[in-house]
């Protein structure tokens, strides 16, 4: 990556970078390549490629039951009171996507 692209990446980015950070993030990026290098050299060919990170089957007779603990129960007035937000039955939030 040159200094130009690195430039216009950060001017993008809305950074105004020094020329130490620049030659910094320069040399970074030139070590990230050389790892990429060696990583690609790697021969994979006999490695089974993994559908999810932990392959090993849930034994779920190890996991806690669950319990209803009534004690942490938040009247609906109480938490309507404590909201920000509200109409007369839900808290009012903003649209996630």
């Amino acid at each position: 990556m040159d200094k130009e692209k690195i430039y216009k990446l950060a001017n993008d980015l809305l950074f105004i970078p020094s020329d130490d950070v620049v030659a910094i993030t320069n040399e970074l990026h030139s070590a990230i390549d050389l790892a990429l290098e060696e990583l690609a050299s790697i021969d994979l060919s006999n490695v089974k490629p993994m559908s999810h990170i932990n392959e090993k089957p849930i034994d779920f007779s190890l996991l806690r039951k669950d319990e209803v603990k009534l004690d942490y129960l938040i009247a609906k007035k109480d938490l309507l009171n404590n909201a920000s937000n509200k109409d007369d039955n839900f808290v009012i939030m903003k649209k996630v996507i």
